[in-house]
């Protein structure tokens, strides 16, 4: 609600959620609807994986040739595991199980577009 003197006020709020659900039975559940579990020799051995990636910087253009060189370095390890080409026997069988990709954070760099006016001011 607007107070007369232009600001909010909050009257009521609620929190988002779920309605209750009944458990399931453990006669309900399969074995292959069970969650993998850390230390099941099971977990890492089968099933799919997900790949989540984070600081790619694509698009990267300022910085040493140094530092642009080890991220292309590494780009290009990172593609050549998921394609199943880089590593030994075991690196390609475990990323044949990956089957997503997820990008996250720091992945693409804004381009800063250098204002004319600027330019034009200092010359």
């Amino acid at each position: 609600m607007e107070t007369p003197a232009g600001d909010f006020e909050v009257v009521d709020y609620c929190f988002a959620g779920l309605p209750p659900q009944s458990p399931l039975s453990e006669s309900a559940l399969s074995k292959s609807d069970k969650m993998d579990i850390d230390g099941e020799p099971s977990s890492s051995s089968s099933g799919e994986w997900i790949a989540l990636v984070s600081g790619l910087e694509i698009g990267l253009t300022s910085g040493t040739p140094a530092d642009s060189e080890f991220l292309e370095t590494s780009r290009q390890l990172l593609i050549e595991f998921l394609l199943g080409e880089a590593g030994g026997v075991e690196d390609q069988a475990f990323s044949s199980q990956i089957s997503r990709l997820i990008i996250l954070g720091n992945s693409v760099v804004p381009i800063i577009m250098e204002e004319e006016d600027e330019t034009k001011s200092v010359s």
